[in-house]
């Protein structure tokens, strides 16, 4: 029996749906966005395709409300982003302008004191924990998002000035970063001292390529903190963590923005959970300063 040399034939609609999807990886990419970002945009798009049955290029109002209504209602904030992200990117901004973004549900964070975190990190050590400790110290001292903990490399690390560069993953902007607390460096030192160096990594793995996969990191800091009593804790309100409390030491918060590696000091402002008392107390020790002799 001869078959077609051409292979098999791709409907009209399939051709494009594919189309569709591969062009807005690459611009995504090209903004420079988390592989993390580009990924969950990418489920969007493909998740829109199946259900409608036509790529978001050819998608009607009707269409964009059908599906986004169809979704858990923790679900749509982050599907219409993706979506008004996607149709811009392709030249729909008449459909774009349309979509509305839904209020976003934050969930409770965990906001840790230092003192907590140096313990956990150091009861880490004496159990011999001493990758995880040092992530963890890490972590909530540069307010590192997991998969910058698992980039982090010794050439990354100046011990002389104490500072770390970080590349960051959201917008792939590189700063220097202080390690200002006397416990971190202790722990650091100590690391650093014992690292085989047959890999560059500073938090590295015994297998190839040597290097945490962000999913693995989570969970060992997941556990971790559950371990010390942090049920509800994730591996990210260590960053939560370290700006709330460094903002209620009383630090401007347009430090803390360079801190987190933000674009915009609105999503600093998102980042950090000031309760009445701490405003209060930040006012009258701003006044003592201004009234001080």
């Amino acid at each position: 029996m001869c078959q077609s040399s051409t292979g098999p034939q791709v409907s009209g609609s399939q051709a494009s749906t594919s189309s569709d999807v591969e062009r807005i990886e690459a611009l995504l990419r090209l903004r420079g966005l988390s592989e993390k970002t580009v990924a969950n945009y990418i489920n969007a798009l493909r998740q829109f395709e199946k259900r409608v049955g036509k790529p978001v290029s050819q998608a009607s109002v009707e269409d964009l409300a059908s599906f986004l209504s169809s979704l858990p209602h923790q679900s749509r904030y982050a599907y219409t982003i993706a979506l008004k992200t996607s149709l811009r990117l392709l030249g729909r901004e008449d459909l774009a302008r349309l979509l509305r973004v839904p209020r976003k549900q934050r969930r409770k964070y965990t906001i840790i004191p230092e003192e907590k975190v140096r313990e956990v990190a150091e009861a880490l050590w004496q159990e011999g924990e001493h990758k995880l400790a040092v992530a963890i110290a890490l972590g909530y001292e540069l307010a590192l998002r997991v998969s910058e903990i698992c980039s982090l490399r010794l050439r990354d690390i100046d011990l002389g000035d104490w500072t770390v560069t970080v590349e960051r993953a959201k917008g792939k902007r590189v700063y220097r970063l202080p390690i200002v607390s006397q416990w971190v460096r202790d722990l650091l030192l100590k690391y650093v001292a014992t690292h085989p160096r047959h890999t560059d990594y500073l938090i590295w793995s015994r297998k190839k390529p040597h290097r945490y996969s962000p999913a693995t990191m989570s969970d060992a800091i997941s556990k971790a903190l559950k371990r010390f009593g942090f049920l509800d804790a994730r591996p990210h309100d260590l960053r939560h963590s370290r700006a709330t409390n460094l903002l209620r030491m009383g630090l401007d918060i347009r430090a803390v923005q360079l801190l987190l590696g933000h674009a915009s000091i609105s999503q600093t402002e998102i980042y950090t959970h000031l309760t009445p008392v701490d405003l209060r107390k930040m006012i009258e020790e701003a006044y003592k300063r201004h009234s001080t002799p």
